[in-house]
């Protein structure tokens, strides 16, 4: 007797770490060369050439259903944090065009120039870069061109002006984020947090206002020198 079929949801810890239970309403499979397309499944571009099969609604012939394909998906490129996703893993999914054999081929497109050091890891979400600079700016740039979409101050979204632990940051001169901004993907929201003292600030990432901020340690020199990761809400 065959096994019953596992959803690939389950299998990849989709639903139970990333969603809660529940019930779909419509069975959905996308089938590449016999093998069925999972959770962070990674295909060779040999292996896309032929178009998908897509099995859905089971067997009733009665019920139709429209597939709409949208030209411009960046699922796939987002980078929600320091690790990339909810696992850590640092793992471009699906990522094709920088092996060995193109490396050597590979050629600037754009540059930004932030004023200073960038030492954190973007993070990136709908093809837009979220990052801070050793400036004391927290930036949104475009993926595309290196265009800036907007740019805001640290000094002046924290209130706190001039450096902090001069002993320590002897060539930082105002307030700073050094790690990796955490999208809040099912929201208007982008998590900052302050190298020190410590605060965690919540700002649209459509424009980068201001949604909120919080203290995380009284200590004077307390400092928070890693990206969160936002699980669910």
């Amino acid at each position: 007797m065959p096994s019953p079929r596992v959803d690939p949801l389950i299998v990849g810890r989709v639903i139970g770490d990333v969603l809660d239970p529940f019930t779909k309403s419509v069975d959905l499979r996308v089938v590449y060369n016999n093998r069925e397309i999972n959770n962070a499944c990674v295909l060779k571009p040999s292996q896309v050439v032929m178009q998908p099969r897509v099995h859905i609604g089971g067997n009733d012939l009665r019920n139709f259903y429209t597939l709409w394909h949208c030209k411009k998906h960046y699922t796939l490129a987002n980078w929600l944090n320091h690790g990339g996703d909810l696992y850590n893993q640092r793992n471009a999914y699906g990522e094709n065009k920088i092996s060995r054999m193109t490396a050597s081929k590979l050629r600037l497109k754009w540059e930004f120039k932030a004023g200073k050091d960038i030492t954190a890891t973007p993070a990136i979400y709908a093809g837009i870069l979220y990052f801070p600079s050793w400036n004391g700016n927290i930036y949104a740039v475009r993926a595309d061109d290196g265009g800036l979409v907007w740019k805001k101050s640290m000094e002046e979204l924290t209130g706190i002006s001039g450096k902090f632990n001069a002993s320590i940051l002897t060539n930082v001169t105002s307030i700073v984020a050094r790690a990796t901004p955490s999208v809040v993907s099912d929201r208007d929201m982008v998590i900052v947090c302050v190298y020190g003292p410590s605060l965690a600030l919540a700002l649209k990432r459509s424009n980068g206002d201001l949604i909120w901020k919080t203290k995380l340690d009284n200590h004077p020199l307390s400092v928070v020198t890693t990206s969160g990761t936002y699980y669910k809400g």
